[in-house]
């Protein structure tokens, strides 16, 4: 993805300060008109990649400074 998810932005601080109230209605995949978006939060990870059955890894894009990445 490369275009940034501004209002995504907010639900990766709230899970961050662990106050999000459904982390699972925004972490992990989730179909959008785009496709499916792949969604985590790895607070010690330097980077991040999503692997298919039969096709290409897929290097998720960090959205937070703690750790949120993302793939679509």
């Amino acid at each position: 993805m490369k275009a940034g998810v501004s209002s995504r932005r907010s639900a990766f601080d709230d899970l961050a300060d662990a106050r999000h109230q459904d982390p699972f209605s925004f972490l992990g995949p989730h179909l959008t008109d785009r496709g499916v978006v792949i969604r985590v939060l790895l607070p010690h990870a330097g980077q991040a990649t999503v692997t298919r059955s039969g096709a290409e890894p897929v290097v998720m894009e960090r959205r937070h400074p703690a750790g949120g990445f993302e793939a679509l």
